[in-house]
């Protein structure tokens, strides 16, 4: 894997989602969960969720995900031989 710092486990739990299309987005501090940027926000701890909103995740959430991606791509490749 590229980055050590990422568990199986966690990338066992994330994967699949970033799979599907989703993408961690930092919506505050100490917050950053992953979301589906085409479909509005649902989460309970969201400081915003009291209105009908969606998040945009940033160019470094996005590249934040995509590393987390590449090492999910490694560990299935190593796991499949």
């Amino acid at each position: 894997m590229s980055n050590d710092f990422y568990s199986e486990r966690f990338l066992e739990s994330f994967g699949p989602y970033i799979e599907r299309g989703w993408v961690f987005c930092s919506i505050r501090p100490g917050l950053q969960p992953l979301i589906q940027t085409d479909r509005d926000c649902t989460l309970p701890s969201c400081p915003l969720a009291e209105k009908v909103h969606r998040h945009q995740a940033t160019d470094e959430d996005r590249k934040y995900t995509d590393r987390v991606s590449a090492d999910w791509l490694a560990l299935k490749l190593k796991q499949s031989r």
